[in-house]
């Protein structure tokens, strides 16, 4: 009886741990197989989300590249809109007075020369020995000077100087003063055209009357100023000198164009004739075919078998040569128009008007044997009356505001 009840005990409590081994592999089962649905479920959620915020992230994108492109539509439109909104904006006094690159007398704004600048309202000046004292001074005076632009015009100024090198050297206090037949190679022209730009940079001034191209030979007023080669080699070092310049942030002009070769005598003081053909500018034309220069200057020469009285910066024939060899981008500017040369033989109308009706963009008048305030007051009386063309003043402050727009950049 004790066994069989040992035994049926022995055997009930073996169903007891058979049914309890069974519950928990069952319930073990069930909660893996709970666990892994979980798993499955939290990743397709991760998986969700994931693809929801990269598409998300891909309509942001989409939409930041379309406004940008309307921005930058927008932006592109707004720069032409305000240079023609500048240039509609401007008086015509303004207009003209933007034509001129002007001297001035003191190396700092007095009440005098403030009065005369807000009267002409000069689109530049250039800095003369009468102008300039040391570092310190210079700067402060170009810092002056294009306040007072932006005051009268809205514009900035083209702050001008001859710093050629060597004899011709207006800030004699800088280090780089290398005169052009000392340099031999291509690379010394560039080093030299980089530092001399970041001297000028550095004191405010933004363009350098430099380099010459003139072909001169030895006897030939010139001739000292030049870098004594041939067409080709002048070219060359030309094009590496003003790219020098251009790296350092300062505007170059080529000068002086077609040339003051053959020329003994100083071509300031006495106009000169030249009877023989005009000299080739091949110079020129190789030289822009690697860099093109923001300027060109015009010779004061009369070569004869172009015209036979007025001097090649008078002629629309001549402007219309100097584009066929540099191209239609270069400012065309005369070289300085208050000179003797010219001021015995025309009148101030004269000076001032045949230049502007050739077509040249601006006018050089520094006030060194004629003042500069009846010269661009007689400019603004030939407009006035019709003598040259409104069209033509409006061509060239166009050039010239796109001109100093880029300076701008």
């Amino acid at each position: 009886m004790g066994l069989s009840l040992l035994g049926c005990g022995g055997e009930r409590k073996n169903d007891f741990y058979n049914v309890y081994n069974s519950y928990n592999v069952y319930n073990g089962y069930s909660m893996n197989k709970l666990n892994n649905k979980i798993i499955r479920l939290v990743g397709i959620a991760v998986i969700t989300l994931l693809f929801g915020l990269a598409i998300v992230w891909a309509a942001m994108i989409w939409l930041w590249g379309e406004n940008s492109a309307v921005l930058n539509s927008e932006t592109q439109t707004t720069g032409s809109i305000n240079l023609k909104q500048k240039q509609q904006g401007l008086t015509l006094e303004q207009k003209i007075g933007q034509l001129f690159i002007i001297g001035f007398d003191g190396a700092v704004i007095t009440p005098q020369t403030e009065k005369m600048f807000n009267e002409l309202k000069p689109g530049g000046v250039l800095l003369l020995k009468k102008n300039i004292q040391n570092a310190k001074q210079v700067k402060k005076l170009t810092t002056d000077l294009q306040a007072l632009s932006m005051a009268y015009s809205g514009l900035p100024l083209f702050i001008a100087v001859d710093q050629e090198g060597g004899s011709v050297s207006r800030l004699d206090f800088l280090r780089e003063k290398t005169a052009q037949f000392e340099i031999e190679t291509t690379q010394e022209a560039y080093a030299i055209g980089l530092t001399r730009g970041k001297e000028l940079k550095e004191l405010g001034v933004n363009l350098n009357f430099a380099p010459l191209q003139d072909i001169a030979a030895s006897g030939d007023f010139i001739f000292d100023r030049t870098f004594q080669k041939d067409a080709l080699q002048t070219s060359k070092l030309a094009a590496s000198l003003a790219m020098g310049q251009k790296e350092a942030g300062i505007l170059s002009c080529f000068k002086h164009f077609p040339g003051y070769g053959g020329i003994a005598f100083n071509p300031e003081e006495k106009l000169a004739t030249l009877t023989n053909k005009a000299p080739s500018v091949s110079q020129f034309q190789e030289a822009t075919i690697k860099i093109k220069p923001e300027f060109v200057m015009v010779s004061n020469v009369v070569f004869e078998d172009i015209d036979s009285f007025l001097p090649f910066s008078f002629l629309e024939n001549g402007v219309k040569q100097i584009k066929q060899a540099v191209g239609a981008s270069p400012l065309i500017i005369t070289d300085d128009l208050a000179q003797n040369s010219v001021l015995k033989r025309f009148s101030l109308e004269q000076i001032v008007g045949l230049p502007l009706m050739a077509g040249n963009d601006m006018l050089i008048f520094s006030g060194w044997k004629s003042p500069v305030a009846p010269a661009v007051l007689a400019a603004q009386e030939m407009v006035k009356s019709g003598q040259v063309a409104k069209d033509k003043v409006d061509k060239a402050v166009s050039r010239i505001i796109k001109q100093k727009e880029k300076m701008l950049e």
